[in-house]
């Protein structure tokens, strides 16, 4: 049985359900995997201490929005774990997350995988790309999550960059209803854009009161996270500030008949953790114009992008009367193929993953 040590250093709590969903795959798959979180990660997933090689303690973290302090607190988390582990003893070393400033500085071995969620962006710094061509000559390999993630990569000589699925969490069960968003069941559609980021292209098209006026026609309800404007009261849009609970997440994201996503431009060369809910919990799915989430066409029967309000509704309309919400995959299809990374040792994979639709 190989062994495989999976390494996040930077204490990336966001990513919570992507490393569980990356370490379930490697386990699913037959290898020997072993961990290295920090605490209060290790403290959240549901693996027994055996599995921890190593759980780093709190001084090699900090929650400093400083990014001085935070790759101070990432070169400590590196030392110590340099420090602690036989890097021989693993068949496969795979980093979870990747700042190419600290892990080019003060590298853990030789011949790492990395995964990159937003790397592919660094190439517009000089100093970000000097690191990552010099991870490079040490026979990494840098993991993306589609082909144009991938080209920056190879448009800067970087030939050792491998095409991974970001893979799917499990579908979301709600197990009661939340008191705070009860009032949506008086809609007969609701529409959900669960994430904070958003264009703002998209909120001066759909936060009118023409759009409101329409809903309403409609019986539909467009509810919009975090969105820096004034509160207009209208009686079909409904502005939620602030923080939501996973639990009140979780039940606006089951009870909406479409998600809704409309990042904005600076949200390049990425892919979004919704889209994979979308496909956990087989969701319909509607995309404000934006390139970099142009595979989640691959995964619906109809195009999900819209360009402008009109078309948004004209969508929205269509898929609210439409039982069948016309997806072609399903979150196994969209699982992690280690075995193949692994076995091509490095080398230049042009392949899509063989479970990529």
């Amino acid at each position: 049985m190989e062994k495989v040590i999976y390494i996040n250093y930077m204490k990336q709590l966001g990513h919570l359900h992507f490393d569980q969903i990356q370490i379930d795959a490697l386990v699913a798959q037959g290898y020997d995997v072993k961990l290295v979180m920090h605490q209060e990660i290790a403290l959240q997933l549901p693996y027994p201490k055996e599995m921890y090689a190593l759980v780093l303690p709190s001084w090699t973290d900090t929650d400093s929005t400083c990014s001085l302090t935070k790759r101070i607190s990432y070169v400590l988390a590196l030392h110590y774990i340099k420090r602690k582990i036989n890097f021989s003893r693993f068949d496969h070393i795979l980093i979870s997350n990747l700042d190419e400033v600290t892990l080019g500085i003060y590298p853990l071995t030789k011949g790492m995988y990395m995964i990159c969620h937003g790397n592919s962006n660094d190439f517009s710094s000089r100093i970000k790309t000097y690191f990552l061509n010099r991870l490079a000559r040490q026979h990494n390999t840098f993991l993306v999550f589609n082909e144009e993630m991938a080209k920056p990569f190879r448009q800067n000589g970087i030939s050792k960059t491998a095409i991974i699925s970001h893979g799917c969490f499990s579908p979301f069960k709600v197990e009661k209803e939340s008191r705070a968003f009860a009032f949506i069941e008086e809609f007969s559609h609701v529409v959900f854009h669960p994430s904070s980021k958003t264009a703002g292209d998209f909120v001066a098209a759909v936060y009118t009161e023409s759009m409101n006026q329409t809903l309403k026609a409609s019986h539909t309800l467009l509810l919009l996270r975090d969105l820096s404007v004034e509160d207009r009261k209208y009686s079909n849009i409904h502005i939620i500030h602030g923080f939501l609970s996973e639990a009140d997440y979780q039940y606006l994201f089951v009870k909406a008949h479409i998600i809704l996503l409309a990042y904005p431009a600076a949200f390049s060369n990425q892919v979004s953790g919704v889209s994979y809910e979308c496909v956990a919990n087989q969701k319909k799915m509607l995309i404000w114009h934006n390139p970099s989430l142009a595979y989640c066409k691959t995964y619906y029967e109809y195009d999900p992008f819209v360009e402008t309000a009109g078309e948004l509704v004209e969508k929205m309309f269509y898929l609210t009367h439409t039982s069948d919400n016309q997806m072609k995959v399903d979150a196994r299809m969209l699982t992690t193929n280690f075995s193949r990374i692994f076995t091509n040792n490095g080398g230049c994979i042009q392949y899509k993953e063989n479970n990529d639709v």
